[in-house]
């Protein structure tokens, strides 16, 4: 098999360990480009793609104009593309590198995207903070990489010190939510500015997390988070936007979502007195996003051998 060399835009620090779990099932050279220069860089450093290595680009459209990145496509002829970034909407172009690939995966799902042109796009979970699993204890001795969040021991539910934790900054919805959730459900933890790896400590001790608008969309880091902490995450919103936002080629994950913010805390409420009903719904959560993450990892995998 030619050798695989993975060109990783050093502005996407944010996703740094959830793109190396990945691509856990296969072997590949790094490529990391960093402060925006990933076109200079690729332009003037003939060595890296005159090989006949299989490709991968990894890149942040927050950062690259489409002009630029299909140019990049079209000269390095990557077999998979990973497309972070894109919250806002309003770069649908990006869709049409699908064309040039193999495989395209994507964050975000926007409803103004004509993605049934192609068969080869896929939406991926957001993600989680690099560092988050670092040196966490690992369900068992497992090979390989142990800060992936996938090997990390957690904690039983019923063992749990919060039945709510809430960590970030407080924008648009985000007030009126933690006010509502602080009245009726006690025994909870608000923070911001706390590191990574205090973050999954936190979470991996609390039932539910409230997740609000972030600065668009209401996918959020934080809903992924939590999951693979063994949390369950609340999301509010009308039934169009969620049915689009998580879409996930038609496999729509089992979030608890409700209309109202009151729903979804009696709904919280009452699971608190079901136990049994609040661990299956943590494990669906779970084993769902575990599902999606392998089922990615097997399609890079099979792609890139096939």
């Amino acid at each position: 098999m030619s050798k695989i060399k993975l060109i990783f835009d050093n502005n996407c620090t944010w996703e740094k360990d959830y793109i190396k779990e990945l691509f856990s099932l296969i072997e590949y050279d790094v490529i990391c480009v960093e402060s925006n220069n990933l076109i200079n860089k690729l332009d003037h450093e003939d060595q890296y793609i005159n090989d006949n290595s299989f490709m991968i680009l990894v890149f942040s459209s927050n950062i690259y104009r489409y002009c630029d990145i299909l140019k990049l496509v079209l000269r390095i002829k990557p077999i998979i593309i990973v497309h972070l970034s894109d919250e806002f909407g309003d770069k649908p172009e990006y869709t049409h590198l699908a064309e040039h690939t193999k495989l395209l995966l994507h964050q975000y799902c926007q409803k103004n995207y004509d993605y049934n042109k192609y068969n080869n796009i896929i939406q991926i979970p957001l993600g989680y903070m690099t560092g988050m699993f670092k040196n966490k204890i690992p369900k068992e001795i497992t090979l390989g990489d142990n800060n992936f969040a996938l090997n990390t021991k957690l904690k039983p539910i019923r063992e749990r010190k919060y039945k709510w934790s809430f960590i970030g900054e407080i924008k648009q919805d985000r007030r009126i939510i933690l006010n509502k959730f602080s009245r009726k459900i006690k025994n909870k933890f608000y923070g911001k500015n706390i590191t990574t790896s205090d973050m999954f400590n936190i979470y991996n001790d609390s039932i539910f997390v409230p997740n609000g608008r972030g600065n668009v969309t209401l996918d959020c880091f934080r809903i992924y988070e939590a999951i693979l902490s063994g949390c369950i995450p609340i999301i509010v919103g009308n039934d169009d936007e969620l049915n689009t936002i998580f879409y996930y080629n038609n496999d729509k994950p089992p979030f608890i979502m409700e209309k109202t913010w009151d729903n979804a805390i009696n709904k919280c409420i009452y699971l608190l007195k079901n136990i049994t009903e609040l661990e299956n719904i943590q494990q669906q959560n779970y084993k769902w996003l575990e599902n999606k993450i392998n089922s990615i990892q097997k399609l890079i995998k099979d792609t890139l051998t096939n």
